[in-house]
Formats: structure tokens, sequence, C-alpha cells
């Protein structure tokens, strides 16, 4: 469950990081179904990769990656999802490389 990857990366993070990519018209809030499934099968939230980025911050630097391109061709851009934050959010809070991963808030 929290195997990680040459880069360091569990599956936890990779749902998280996928998550804003997965919004429609119909749905423009990204799913957060795997992400909670994973969680409840023991998913660890603190796991950090190379980096030092926990889930929460591949979650923000994916939304944030998803609104540039977005906006450069004049979409919508979302805001992070709050419920998605919430069930991301490491033990002691975003490191300071989940908080780089966000930039603007």
């Amino acid at each position: 469950m929290n195997n990680k990857d040459g880069r360091g990366f569990t599956p936890l993070m990779i749902a998280a990081q996928a998550a804003p990519g997965k919004t429609t018209i119909n749905q423009p809030k990204p799913p957060s179904n795997i992400v909670a499934a994973l969680i409840a099968f023991g998913a660890d939230k603190d796991a950090t990769n190379n980096e030092g980025v926990t889930a929460l911050g591949c979650f923000y630097a994916s939304t944030r990656s998803y609104n540039d391109v977005s906006s450069t061709f004049g979409g919508r851009v979302h805001k992070v999802d709050p419920t998605l934050r919430l069930m991301l959010m490491p033990t002691g809070g975003p490191t300071a490389a989940d908080q780089e991963a966000q930039g603007d808030p």
C-alpha cells in the first residue's frame, strides 16, 4: 500500500496527482473516491517523496499545472478542492515542499 517507486511516489500520491485531470463539465470537482479508498486501506498521508512532497503537495502541484494549462487556453481555473485537501492533509500539516507546490493560494 505504501510502497514507493524510484522517485519516492506512493499510490496515494499518484491518485492525488491524477484527481484534477478527472474533472469534466458535468463534474467540476475532482473525484475523491480513489483517494478515499486508498486512505481507508491504510495509505500513509504523511509519506514524502524524494523531494519532501506528500500526497497533498502532489495534489496542489497537479491542480496548479492543470490551471496553468487551462488558463492559457481560456478554460476555467479550479480552486483546490477542500474535501481532497482535508482528506490528504498530513498529520503535522503541509510540509514546506507542499506549500511550495501549492504556489499562489
